[in-house]
C-alpha cells in the first residue's frame, strides 16, 4: 500500500538481453529447443479510488511474451494470462 509516483512515461526495472540468456541455456541444455517466456503482473491503485470503500480493489495489468531467437523479437504468448494490456 505504498505510493509510487512515476514522473515520466516509463522507467527501466531491469535490462535483459534475450540472446545472451538463450546462449547460456543452450550450453547447459544441449539437444533441446529452449524457449524463453516473460510474464508479469502489476496491481496498482489510481489516485481517485477510495481504498477503504467496500469491494475496492486495485487495477491489474498482466502480460505474457515469448522470445523468438531466430527472428530476434518478442511475440505475444497464447493463452489467457495477458489481460488489460
Amino acid at each position: 500500500m505504498q505510493s509510487l509516483i512515476v514522473s515520466k512515461d516509463s522507467f527501466t526495472i531491469q535490462t535483459i538481453t534475450p540472446g545472451a540468456l538463450i546462449e547460456q541455456y543452450e550450453s547447459e541444455v544441449r539437444g533441446t529447443d529452449p524457449q524463453m517466456h516473460f510474464y508479469g503482473r502489476i496491481l496498482y491503485w489510481d489516485v481517485f479510488t477510495d481504498r477503504t470503500a467496500p469491494g475496492a480493489k486495485p487495477y491489474e495489468t498482466r502480460w505474457s511474451f515469448r522470445y523468438e531467437p531466430l527472428k530476434g523479437c518478442f511475440v505475444k504468448s497464447a493463452g489467457g494470462f495477458a489481460g488489460n494490456t
